[in-house]
């Protein structure tokens, strides 16, 4: 990016030094810009200052406050003048739990100082919690092995054990984001810049607050509760609720960044795994027989239109997302070398073809085609559902298998392919369990 009258040089292998030509600079100019256009450049005015009284000969120490406005001064000495600036603290609780003096680790040398549109200058306070996190992997037992955990609105998360925590989080969320939509409509419709409105940011904070709160406490209540030693989560998304794009972009944001920083605080303080699983169709597929269609769920209740088992759908979801945990553990072996059986089986092949990138929908009728195969391989025969029901005469009468009026059951089960007359055929049952 030198400009044209300057030189550049390059070093050839003896050590000599020639000028590049004024073409391979504009091929590098153009390669560069074209590179450069794809990215985002840094933002640096968005960059937090950092004070370290390890550097230079400033002096950096914090004092508690006499009772006022103010819970801590930090000081910053240098040779030339001394500086102190007074911190209010975050403000959540009351009294000590306040000020952020019972928070857990040791205040490190560090200090952010973090700009702010509206003129505040955060303060952000490092902790060095190793000592205190190793004591709490150590000092924790785990009791229940997988804990799945579907995330939702009117219940912000339910439990592969029947827990549903957060209740009425919907209720709780919805007038602040329909007081926000009406204050975004008004600046836009004056010609204005929503985030210029501090009401409006001010919705937004306490939008972020709450979904922080209430993940925190929810997560924190299921690992008191179950004490997992691995915790299985599908991807969370709070879209759905009829709101705008940008107030359903700033909930989904939100509520992801609120999980996946708990999790990751979870994962470091107790040693808990955490495993992200592909969530199609958990709420759709029954976790007692497996049996999948997408009227057996009905908003927040879940009827299997098999088994007939009836349970709240998020729990349902849950506990087929703690399924596959172990679906996965069972049918990934794994060899002595630290090869996989799969991988081991997938190089003695002839090589083919290589296919092009599979889209949404092929991926998830490759996932319909699976939940087919192990409902097979359970449900070996075409037996009635035990379930009764009335015919049109009063009678009662057994409800028929739901698998032969399921369109999709009869063109991939192996079973309705090469159904015997007495309802049995043992010989597909052998060929779904080897496949």
């Amino acid at each position: 990016m030198a400009p044209e009258d300057q030189p550049v040089m390059r070093r050839l292998d003896n050590d000599q030094l020639v000028p590049v030509s004024m073409r391979a600079r504009r091929l590098a100019r153009t390669i560069f810009l074209g590179v450069a256009a794809r990215h985002r450049w840094p933002r640096f005015a968005q960059m937090a200052m950092r004070i370290d009284s390890r550097l230079g000969h400033s002096k950096l120490w914090l004092e508690p406050a006499e009772a006022g406005a103010f819970i801590w001064w930090l000081n910053v000495k240098t040779p030339s003048a001394k500086i102190s600036l007074p911190i209010r603290g975050w403000g959540r609780g009351e009294g000590e739990k306040a000020r952020g003096v019972l928070r857990e680790g040791t205040l490190g040398k560090t200090v952010n100082l973090v700009g702010d549109d509206d003129g505040a200058l955060p303060v952000v306070l490092n902790r060095d919690v190793t000592q205190i996190f190793e004591q709490s992997r150590d000092a924790y037992t785990p009791l229940t092995d997988v804990l799945g955990i579907d995330f939702g609105l009117n219940t912000l998360l339910a439990t592969s054990m029947g827990d549903l925590l957060g209740r009425g989080f919907k209720e709780k969320l919805l007038p602040l984001a329909k007081r926000a939509m009406e204050i975004a409509a008004r600046e836009q419709k004056a010609g204005r810049k929503p985030r210029d409105c501090p009401a409006y940011r001010d919705l937004i904070a306490r939008m972020r607050g709450l979904i922080d709160t209430e993940v925190n406490r929810a997560l924190n209540h299921a690992v008191a509760l179950h004490r997992p030693r691995v915790i299985a989560v599908e991807k969370l998304d709070f879209r759905g609720m009829g709101l705008s794009k940008k107030l359903n972009r700033i909930l989904s944001n939100c509520g992801r960044g609120a999980v996946e920083k708990k999790l990751n605080d979870l994962a470091e303080r107790y040693g808990i795994e955490i495993h992200e699983v592909d969530p199609t169709f958990t709420s759709q597929t029954c976790s007692c027989c497996g049996y999948a269609d997408k009227r057996q769920r009905q908003g927040e209740k879940f009827h299997c239109r098999y088994c007939g088992r009836r349970m709240h759908a998020d729990v349902n979801g849950a506990r087929n997302i703690a399924q596959t945990i172990g679906q996965a553990s069972e049918e990934v072996a794994v060899k002595a070398d630290g090869c996989s059986v799969a991988r081991a089986t997938a190089t003695d092949r002839s090589p083919r073809r290589k296919r092009k990138t599979s889209s949404l929908s092929r991926t998830r009728s490759a996932s319909l085609r699976q939940i087919v195969r192990r409902f097979d391989e359970r449900m070996a025969d075409l037996k009635a559902v035990l379930r009764p029901r009335r015919g049109p005469s009063g009678t009662r009468e057994s409800r028929p298998d739901p698998r032969l009026n399921n369109p999709y059951w009869k063109r991939h089960s192996l079973l309705l392919k090469r159904k015997s007359a007495a309802g049995q055929n043992m010989e597909s049952a052998a060929c779904a369990v080897a496949t």
